[in-house]
């Protein structure tokens, strides 16, 4: 194999790689408004469905940070109607499939917020100490 060869096949395979990744992405942003339309609708129940979804698209490796965006993102937008339960639903199944640390962290924090906010001190705290846990693990 010649090294112009070697090189064109890791081009395309690589371009291959980045066609999947915006296929994925724009099917993550559809569903993301899909699931931000529910919840102004009042649709909370359907709305969590909808936002699983989005945790289950074959998101590459290296892009957790992006699905740890979109689970606080519903989660937020949840708690602002008070539905500071699925909020955390929402934030358990993100942590599902999110696997570096330092993205399972700043889930955790999200969860103990929701957890705070409906007065389980005891919960929140518990995730709060997971987050610390986990952000230093990644040291």
């Amino acid at each position: 194999m010649t090294l112009l060869a070697l090189v064109l096949g890791i081009f395309t395979v690589w371009a291959h790689a980045q066609d999947e990744w915006e296929a994925t992405r724009s099917m993550a942003e559809s569903q993301h408004e899909i699931v931000i339309m529910l919840i102004e609708k009042g649709e909370f129940d359907k709305a969590v469905e909808e936002a699983r979804k989005i945790f289950y698209l074959p998101f590459p490796d290296g892009k957790d940070e992006l699905l740890v965006t979109a689970a606080r993102q519903v989660a937020d937008a949840l708690g602002h109607h008070d539905k500071h339960d699925l909020a955390g639903h929402v934030l358990d199944e993100a942590l599902l499939v999110v696997t570096l640390p330092k993205q399972q962290a700043a889930l955790y924090k999200e969860k103990g917020y929701h957890l705070k906010k409906l007065g389980k001190t005891d919960e929140a705290m518990a995730c709060y100490r997971k987050a610390l846990e986990l952000e230093q693990k990644k040291k």
